[in-house]
């Protein structure tokens, strides 16, 4: 498969990559460290859950022995137009009993605006070549919502923990209406955070040297001189 047809089917990979399903249960083995959901628990030790935008999960090649799956991050930058991609390593083996020994090596590719995400994307996956096989990848838009990413979690196998779910909802709810009412008090001060300055700076030029001039005019009306205070000379 070139290289182009292997960009084609990423492209395509919404229509053509298939559901991807949890691994074999093994015997008396505890919870399994190599299952994809356990993989994801690691990917937040290293990028903040809430920082995650899309990801590109590539279904699990076994060679040797060694299970190899290759998670493309795209995370949010500090420039709400760019968005940075990074990639999750996991190489998996396991001993007699199914118990497995995980390796991750986390790489980061760089920044580019969100309209060239996927260009950085498919020259990260052309560097990788075989690792990632022939499949199109799953692309799974998280959006830095944990609603989105327990329902990942449960897809693959995860066990999502007990109101997970409904505080994800909330969460999601709350940072919204956070995010709208600070644009509101933004766009509220302002339309009028400099009203009360301006009417007072209004206010003292219509009448705050009134009593001043008043006092002068009254002076001089009562026979002093308005400057020096001192009696004016009678004609």
């Amino acid at each position: 498969m070139s290289n182009a047809e292997r960009m084609n089917a990423v492209n395509d990979s919404e229509r053509t990559a298939p559901a991807i399903a949890p691994p074999q249960k093994w015997v008396n083995a505890g919870p399994d460290e190599g299952a994809l959901h356990a993989l994801l628990d690691r990917i937040v030790e290293h990028v903040p859950r809430e920082q995650i935008d899309v990801l590109w999960i590539f279904p699990t090649r076994v060679a040797g022995g060694v299970e190899s799956t290759v998670i493309v991050i795209a995370r949010f930058d500090e420039d709400a137009e760019r968005r940075t991609v990074a990639t999750a390593h996991f190489r998996v083996t396991r001993d007699r009993r199914g118990r497995a020994t995980v390796a991750l090596q986390m790489q980061e590719h760089g920044s580019a605006p969100i309209g060239a995400t996927q260009r950085v994307v498919d020259g990260v996956l052309r560097r990788l070549g075989d690792e990632v096989g022939r499949e199109a990848p799953r692309r799974v838009e998280i959006g830095g919502t944990a609603s989105a990413w327990w329902e990942l979690y449960a897809d693959v196998g995860g066990e999502v923990p007990e109101g997970a779910l409904a505080g994800a909802d909330d969460a999601d709810e709350n940072g919204a209406q956070g995010a709208e009412r600070g644009t509101d008090d933004a766009d509220e001060k302002g339309a009028h955070g400099e009203e009360p300055q301006t009417d007072d700076a209004d206010e003292k030029g219509a009448h705050g040297e009134e009593p001043q001039m008043g006092d002068a005019a009254e002076n001089g009306a009562q026979g002093e001189d308005p400057e020096t205070g001192e009696p004016a000379p009678v004609p």
